[in-house]
C-alpha cells in the first residue's frame, strides 16, 4: 500500500456523524435603573455540535503537519461573552473546538484522528404564549 504524502490526499473517514444537542435553560439579567433594580428572565441557550473522523494512510510526515494544520483550523481568538452569577461577562482568549493528532497505527503508517467537541451559547428573549394567543 502506497502511504499519502499529504493530509489532502488521503481519504476523510468519518467515525461519529456530526451532531448537535441543545440544552436551554432561565437565565435572569438584571439590571440596575432608576434607582431600582429589574430582572430580564431569557433563555440560556447552550448547543454542543461533536464529530469524529479519521485520515489513514499517511507518512509520519504528513501525519504531524495534517495534525498541526487541522488544530489550527480548529482554534479560535477572539472575544466571547458568559453568563455568570446572572450577569453577562466578557472575556477574551481563545477556544478550541476539537483537537487532531497523529497516531502511529503500524509500522511506518499514520493516521490523523479529529474530535470536534466544541459549545455555543446564546441568549434569546422568553415570549410568553399567552400573549401571542390573545392577539390572535
Amino acid at each position: 500500500m502506497a502511504l499519502f504524502a499529504d493530509i489532502s490526499d488521503a481519504p476523510k473517514v468519518q467515525d461519529q456523524a456530526p451532531a448537535a444537542a441543545v440544552n436551554r435553560r432561565v437565565e435572569h439579567i438584571y439590571t440596575y435603573s432608576g434607582g431600582a433594580w429589574a430582572s430580564l428572565p431569557c433563555w440560556y441557550c447552550e448547543t454542543r455540535r461533536t464529530e469524529r473522523y479519521h485520515y489513514p494512510g499517511l507518512t509520519q510526515a504528513a501525519a504531524a503537519a495534517g495534525a498541526a494544520a487541522i488544530q489550527a483550523t480548529l482554534t479560535e481568538q477572539g472575544v466571547y461573552y458568559a453568563v455568570e452569577s446572572g450577569a453577562i461577562v466578557q472575556r477574551a482568549g481563545s477556544v478550541t473546538k476539537g483537537t487532531a493528532v497523529a497516531v502511529r497505527e503500524a509500522g511506518t503508517v499514520w493516521r490523523v484522528d479529529v474530535q470536534i467537541d466544541y459549545v455555543t451559547a446564546t441568549l434569546e428573549e422568553i415570549v410568553e404564549e399567552e400573549e401571542e394567543e390573545e392577539e390572535e
